[in-house]
């Protein structure tokens, strides 16, 4: 079982770096994503290996959650309209990415908040 979650992590990964790519463009599009991407490579099998065997683990998790969205955060504001840009020359297209990309990023961080407020310890 444990394979199984990290293959799916990676996998998850993947796609994630791989949207970040596409909307990055040739770098005329929205970056930020690609670069938060490579962290994705860390956090989404982490979260789902070993968030709900380790209550400090999940703390520091959700630590991790706060301050990789305010990195984000600060990046896109950083890049100016480069996010309205790319929606405004990509249209449905765009923003199905930008959600497809959006939905990746936040599901760990649903993953560790669920196993904060319903998570018991599992004895390994």
């Amino acid at each position: 079982m444990p394979a199984r979650r990290l293959i799916l992590g990676l996998i998850l990964a993947a796609v994630a770096q791989f949207l970040g790519l596409l909307l990055a463009g040739a770098g005329h599009g929205w970056t930020s994503p690609f670069f938060a991407s490579v962290l994705l490579w860390i956090l989404i099998p982490t979260t789902l290996l070993a968030v709900r065997r380790s209550r400090p683990l999940t703390l520091g998790m959700a630590a991790v959650a706060l301050a990789a969205d305010a990195w984000l955060i600060m990046r896109t504001i950083d890049e100016g309209n480069a996010l309205r840009h790319y929606l405004d020359v990509n249209g449905f297209v765009g923003f199905v990415l930008v959600g497809g990309w959006i939905g990746l990023w936040f599901s760990w961080q649903g993953a560790v908040i669920i196993a904060l407020l319903f998570g018991r310890r599992v004895e390994a």
